[in-house]
């Protein structure tokens, strides 16, 4: 998407930035051990915009892609085209199948009514449905036990046109408490060795990106799931710090300053007058982004933009559609100048994940919770 003289509030995607990452993670997994990177593109693909990661990551070799429901599916598959593998990797509805055999997605199942309605949806469009067999090493949300794996792919193979090709699972707490990790890691090593013969052949998948990260090749198998890993956006605090690679962040959240004006000493701004101009009064700037826009209220306490290259700190609340910041230390700011919101401007940077920390929200939140009126607009570099 090109941007509008109108746009006034923008998320830039950095198509060199995706480039990099997905070249750092094919440096760790795919050079040495061979594991394909599979692209994760839900919820509009951590808010990057589904689209442009599609075909971004398409051009660059990529062939596998990662949702959580059948319409992103859907869009993927339209986007990428008959030569890339998409994963379902959510749980679904048995009334979903004759979508998801039509597109040809990969469903991860997780119960044996999924698979009959698979079967079934793919008998009647003379097709072959292809399924992994998820296992729940302790994320409770999905997955066959592990005391059921065995019956489970047992009876996944025993269906009419279906085809097990893959066996998955989930860390629960890899970004918190890395020995509960590596437990379920053993647990799932344990479940795959109890498969024995039947699962060789399969392709096997577990590692979101704390838990690629901490395990490195012990979780690498033929596929990893790298998620913000590949956007740039550090997934838990400390995560960095294990990597000797340099993450560049794919998104950078822009919009504009509407309206500056002085505001005299015990004027007060936005709703429920939270906030009191102190003595000698101070310059003030209404930026264009609010909640409406995915810019949480959170962010009213201690949040701050950067305005020429200077930290704007917010004052009273974040409204849906606008907020007011202090930018009585900066000089010269006019309506129509930038403000970032998210990413750089000159030597400042406010990165994702520590304004996830500042409020008690998960770094996948800053951008997953953009909504549809902020333009993606690509950029290089």
């Amino acid at each position: 998407m090109s941007l509008s003289p109108q746009s006034r509030t923008w998320a830039q995607i950095d198509a060199d930035a995706l480039a990099h990452n997905l070249a750092n993670l094919q440096a760790l997994y795919t050079q040495p051990y061979g594991a394909r990177v599979m692209v994760i593109v839900k919820a509009n693909a951590y808010g990057h915009g589904l689209e442009i990661i599609v075909r971004q990551a398409h051009a660059l070799g990529a062939r596998d892609f990662g949702v959580a429901t059948t319409l992103e599916g859907v869009a993927a598959r339209q986007i990428a085209g008959a030569d890339a593998r998409i994963y379902l990797l959510s749980p679904v509805t048995p009334h979903e199948a004759d979508a998801i055999v039509a597109y040809d997605l990969t469903t991860v199942v997780s119960s044996r009514e999924m698979g009959a309605a698979l079967s079934k949806a793919a008998e009647a469009q003379a097709k072959t449905a292809e399924v992994h067999l998820d296992i729940d090493t302790g994320m409770g949300r999905s997955g066959f036990t592990t005391d059921e794996a065995s019956d489970a792919l047992a009876a996944l193979r025993s269906l009419p046109n279906v085809r097990l090709t893959g066996i998955a699972t989930h860390f629960a707490s890899a970004d918190e408490d890395p020995e509960d990790a590596r437990a379920q890691l053993a647990l799932f090593q344990s479940a795959l060795a109890g498969l024995g013969e039947r699962a060789r052949g399969l392709t096997i998948h577990a590692s979101n990106s704390p838990a690629a990260m901490l395990l490195g090749a012990a979780g690498a198998y033929q596929l990893v799931r790298p998620g913000l890993l590949l956007y740039g956006v550090e997934p838990a605090p400390g995560v960095w710090a294990q990597s000797s690679y340099e993450w560049r962040p794919v998104l950078s959240l822009k919009s504009r300053v509407i309206l500056v004006h002085r505001l005299r000493a015990g004027d007060t701004v936005s709703y429920g007058k939270t906030y009191t101009v102190p003595d000698g009064g101070g310059v003030y700037a209404t930026v264009g982004v609010g909640y409406g826009d995915g810019y949480s209220r959170r962010h009213t306490a201690g949040g701050c933009v950067l305005i020429h290259g200077r930290r704007a700190p917010i004052r009273g609340r974040v409204c849906m559609d606008q907020m007011v910041v202090d930018v009585s230390n900066i000089p010269d700011v006019q309506a129509g100048d930038i403000a970032t919101i998210v990413g750089a401007d000159g030597p400042e940077i406010l990165a994702a994940g520590a304004m996830a920390d500042a409020i008690g929200a998960t770094p996948h939140e800053i951008t997953t919770c953009l909504t549809s009126r902020v333009a993606r607009v690509v950029v290089k570099g």
